[in-house]
């Protein structure tokens, strides 16, 4: 029997491969005790899960379950309380939630048939930071939301070429759990979405500063000449 390896922002999982149910779709056995469970018992939760008590031989102690997807059967264990460590949120500035924001922003950008591109991320940042300023980055709109970063937000809304941000509900939801950072109880979709804009605007000027890009004299020339 195979063991695959799946990995959560909080938890690992080895899921044993076994055969096939009846219908030849394909099973997997989990200890109970990676699912943080006492004892290997049937229960409600068990149940909700869609596991059954694995009867076979050479393995003690297990539960047997059918997946097409572990990634994804994974979290939803965790999602129904079924794993050793909670999901906590990380804090939005630590090393894994900026590390996963910065690679995340690397792939969104889409810069390459824009005038002076040369592969460079340093280049695309200047790209996508200079098309902020000359699209949305108005004396009316700094007085209007107050900061460029809520200018930003509001300007990644209308979903700029240059910047494929993410705006499916799903989608973000999905990224910002992946990051450690799950909408926490008494919080909407909305807010999620939010705090991800927030996010790729205060990385992307992280980023630039890590660049020795001057990103202030970026924003402030279009405002300047506006005036």
């Amino acid at each position: 029997m195979s063991t695959t390896t799946i990995k959560t922002p909080w938890n690992e999982y080895n899921f044993t491969r076994t055969n096939n149910d009846v219908n030849g779709n394909p099973r997997y056995i989990v200890h109970y005790l990676a699912l943080g469970l006492k004892s290997c018992a049937s229960n409600d939760l068990t149940r909700r899960a869609g596991l059954s008590l694995y009867c076979g031989k050479g393995y003690g102690g297990g539960f047997v379950f059918q997946s097409y997807n572990l990634q994804t059967t994974a979290e939803f264990f965790e999602d129904l309380g079924l794993c050793r460590v909670a999901p906590k949120p990380r804090k939005t500035n630590s090393k894994e939630v900026t590390q996963a924001v910065q690679k995340h922003i690397l792939k969104i950008m889409n810069t390459s048939e824009y005038p002076g591109h040369d592969g460079s991320d340093k280049k695309s940042l200047e790209i996508v930071l200079t098309a902020f300023a000359n699209q949305y980055l108005y004396p009316s709109n700094i007085k209007r939301y107050g900061s460029y970063q809520k200018c930003f937000t509001e300007w990644c809304k209308g979903l700029p070429s240059v910047l494929d941000v993410e705006y499916r509900t799903d989608g973000v939801l999905k990224l910002m759990k992946s990051w450690g950072l799950p909408q926490p109880k008494g919080k909407d979709d909305s807010d999620s979405f939010e705090l991800y804009l927030n996010l790729v605007y205060m990385n992307i000027t992280r980023m630039a500063k890590d660049h020795k890009i001057d990103y202030m004299w970026i924003l402030q020339k279009n405002l300047s000449t506006a005036n």
